[in-house]
């Protein structure tokens, strides 16, 4: 498991720790990490997906940007809803980070909402939500993305407000999320009857 470890963090991974929340979480859809790459990749402008995703009230979809680097949008599931954007690596200049958004973000994330039916289109103006910023010397965007998503599912509304609460230590991250995982995969299935 690259979590116990400083090598970058794996779509697997962030896939199994996405499992692990929506376990958790009635209200929040977490998409796979593999969409946006995939629609980058095979230059994809609509896809046919499940339609479940649209019985949650908000989405948590992971973003690999050049194969080297995760953020993550997150969004409520509602026509003229705002598109938010977190990129642990952020500084502190919120118009600069704006410029910084990947320029088909929208289109991705437009195409989900046009594969049900009503259509749901967001604003096409994406906001971004400030973080504290990454140690820089580890390769923390995926435990990082994992805290910001863990967050979100605690208070949705309140983290698009900007009231966020999360702590991007490396090692606490690493550690803490390895251990969840362990745990919630090697579960007595049997302990509670």
């Amino acid at each position: 498991m690259t979590l116990l470890s400083y090598r970058f963090v794996t779509d697997p991974v962030l896939t199994c720790y996405m499992h692990y929340l929506q376990a958790h979480s009635s209200n929040v859809y977490f998409a796979s990490p593999l969409l946006y790459k995939w629609m980058q990749d095979f230059h994809q402008t609509s896809i046919t997906m499940s339609q479940d995703w649209v019985l949650y009230k908000y989405t948590v979809l992971p973003l690999n940007l050049g194969n080297y680097h995760w953020v993550v949008a997150l969004f409520e599931n509602k026509s003229g809803s705002t598109i938010y954007y977190v990129d642990s690596l952020n500084g502190t200049d919120k118009e600069a980070e704006i410029a910084a958004i990947p320029e088909d973000l929208f289109q991705v994330i437009s195409a989900m909402g046009q594969s049900v039916q009503p259509p749901i289109v967001w604003r096409s103006d994406i906001d971004v939500i400030l973080v504290p910023r990454q140690e820089k010397r580890h390769n923390d965007c995926g435990p990082c993305v994992n805290e910001v998503a863990r967050a979100f599912c605690q208070d949705p509304t309140g983290f698009m407000k900007g009231d966020v609460d999360v702590n991007f230590d490396s090692l606490s991250l690493r550690c803490t999320q390895a251990v969840t995982l362990l745990k919630w995969l090697y579960h007595d299935v049997c302990g509670n009857v």
